[in-house]
């Protein structure tokens, strides 16, 4: 009986987690993989090919009811969490460096926030795309890098060009720091939802 490489293994498990397979369907796979092995004794590599080919050929195997989530489905929970956190901290940070009762919002406030999410998302999808692709991989990356860091300099950049002191609204203190608390939490459950979405669990 021979053992699974344990480079091959982990290298397979982080394939598959680029492509956002469920880590229910990441157990199996691992699981048949190591089956497969013990029984036959035979490489890995021969016999599944490389990690990045084998979690490329379970993604096109899979659909939304077999462990593959629908991009549609990833873009809006991807915006979901980051919206959340980005208002919630938002309205925290206003709150905590406002001088009077009301918190106030400005212009440069939502259009770096917009430029932020849109940017950050662009990056992270040219990144994992980058991970994934099986041509070009150094281009996506290198674009998912500039977008990332652009995203960064949304914020100054937006209170540079834009007059920050034109208030769009202002707010109860307090009522900021509650929707905050509530926002910020709100985007920490769907993290947790993701997480537990991608743990690998053994089917055995």
């Amino acid at each position: 009986m021979t053992a699974l490489d344990r480079k091959y293994r982990e290298e397979l498990t982080l394939a598959l987690r680029l492509r956002d397979i469920s880590g229910v369907r990441v157990g199996e796979v691992l699981a048949e993989v190591e089956a497969h092995v013990a029984e036959t004794g035979e490489d890995p590599t021969t016999a599944f090919g490389t990690p990045k080919e084998y979690a490329a050929t379970i993604a096109e195997q899979l659909d939304t009811r077999s462990g593959k989530p629908s991009p549609l489905h990833q873009a809006v929970g991807g915006l979901a969490t980051g919206a959340l956190g980005y208002v919630g901290l938002t309205l925290l940070w206003r709150a905590l460096r406002a001088d009077g009762p009301a918190a106030s919002f400005t212009t440069a406030d939502t259009v770096g926030g917009i430029a932020f999410l849109a940017l950050m998302t662009a990056g992270i999808s040219l990144s994992f795309r980058a991970a994934t692709a099986p041509t070009n991989g150094k281009v996506y990356g290198v674009l998912g890098g500039c977008a990332l860091v652009a995203s960064l300099a949304s914020f100054p950049l937006s209170e540079v060009l834009l007059d920050d002191q034109a208030s769009l609204v202002e707010v109860s203190r307090w009522v900021a720091v509650g929707l905050g608390v509530a926002a910020v939490a709100g985007s920490l459950l769907l993290v947790v939802g993701a997480i537990r979405h991608g743990r690998v669990v053994d089917p055995r």
